[in-house]
């Protein structure tokens, strides 16, 4: 098999487990730089004989298949699961050239469970610090996604303007991202996505950047990014609980 087909093959593998639904057969095609339907059809042929996609027979779209789901679950059962996602902390960290981060919820403490630096950039602490500093961005995102009766508990506890704290969660849910400055050894801008599982919020993920003010372009530059980063990581954890039930 030469070096196109390898790459086409697993251009093919990536598509499928990255879209929510499947991949329709024009969309494998687009994306394999516009294959050739032929071409793309000799491709899938051996995949689905050996189950490592399937075809939805209804929609049409293509899916991981059972032995693809059954490797995956073998690699992800010894794995911790934010471990998994540094490849896409690092990738955010690059594209946005700034720092990089993703905090896990427990309940009660975010903990920097992932992080990539930047050269000249802001630096995090060590991985595994943990807090609940009610003004740090990543836990501020955080709580706005929080069920109404932690949500009310963030409330009574609040020293902030009641109103004011408020309009800020309703303006993160809104947008599902928050730009907030703070002083953090220095004055810091931080771009923060919030990350689900089950629609239970588990984390954050954002990028610390080394400036007081952005403007507007560059701010939703890196809102993309950061959103976009986000959507990834859910992704990657709905493959991994897929992966470890070992069932579509």
């Amino acid at each position: 098999m030469s070096n196109n087909s390898i790459a086409r093959v697993i251009s093919v593998l990536k598509r499928c487990v990255e879209m929510p639904d499947g991949a329709s057969f024009s969309e494998l095609r687009k994306y394999c730089g516009n294959l050739e339907a032929s071409q793309l059809s000799r491709i899938l042929k051996p995949l689905i004989e050996e189950k490592m996609i399937t075809k939805n027979p209804i929609s049409g779209k293509y899916l991981p298949g059972n032995v693809f789901i059954s490797i995956a679950g073998e690699y992800f059962s010894g794995k911790n699961r934010e471990e998994i996602i540094r490849p896409l902390i690092k990738e955010l960290s690059e594209a946005s050239e700034a720092s990089a981060a993703y905090f896990k919820w427990d309940g009660t403490w975010i903990e920097l469970k992932i992080k990539h630096d930047m050269p000249n950039s802001f630096h995090y602490a060590g991985e595994g610090c943990r807090g609940h500093k009610t003004n740090h961005t990543f836990f501020r995102v955080i709580q706005a996604f929080l069920p109404e009766n932690d949500l009310n508990k963030v409330f009574e506890n609040s020293e902030e303007n009641l109103p004011s704290l408020k309009n800020a969660f309703e303006n993160i849910r809104r947008e599902h991202t928050l730009a907030q400055v703070e002083n953090v050894r220095g004055v810091i801008t931080r771009i923060v996505a919030p990350v689900f599982l089950k629609n239970e919020i588990v984390g954050a993920a954002g990028i610390t950047v080394l400036c007081a003010e952005l403007d507007e372009k560059t701010k939703k530059v890196y809102e993309k990014q950061v959103s976009d980063c986000a959507k990834k990581i859910m992704k990657m954890f709905e493959n991994i609980e897929t992966a470890k039930g070992g069932q579509l």
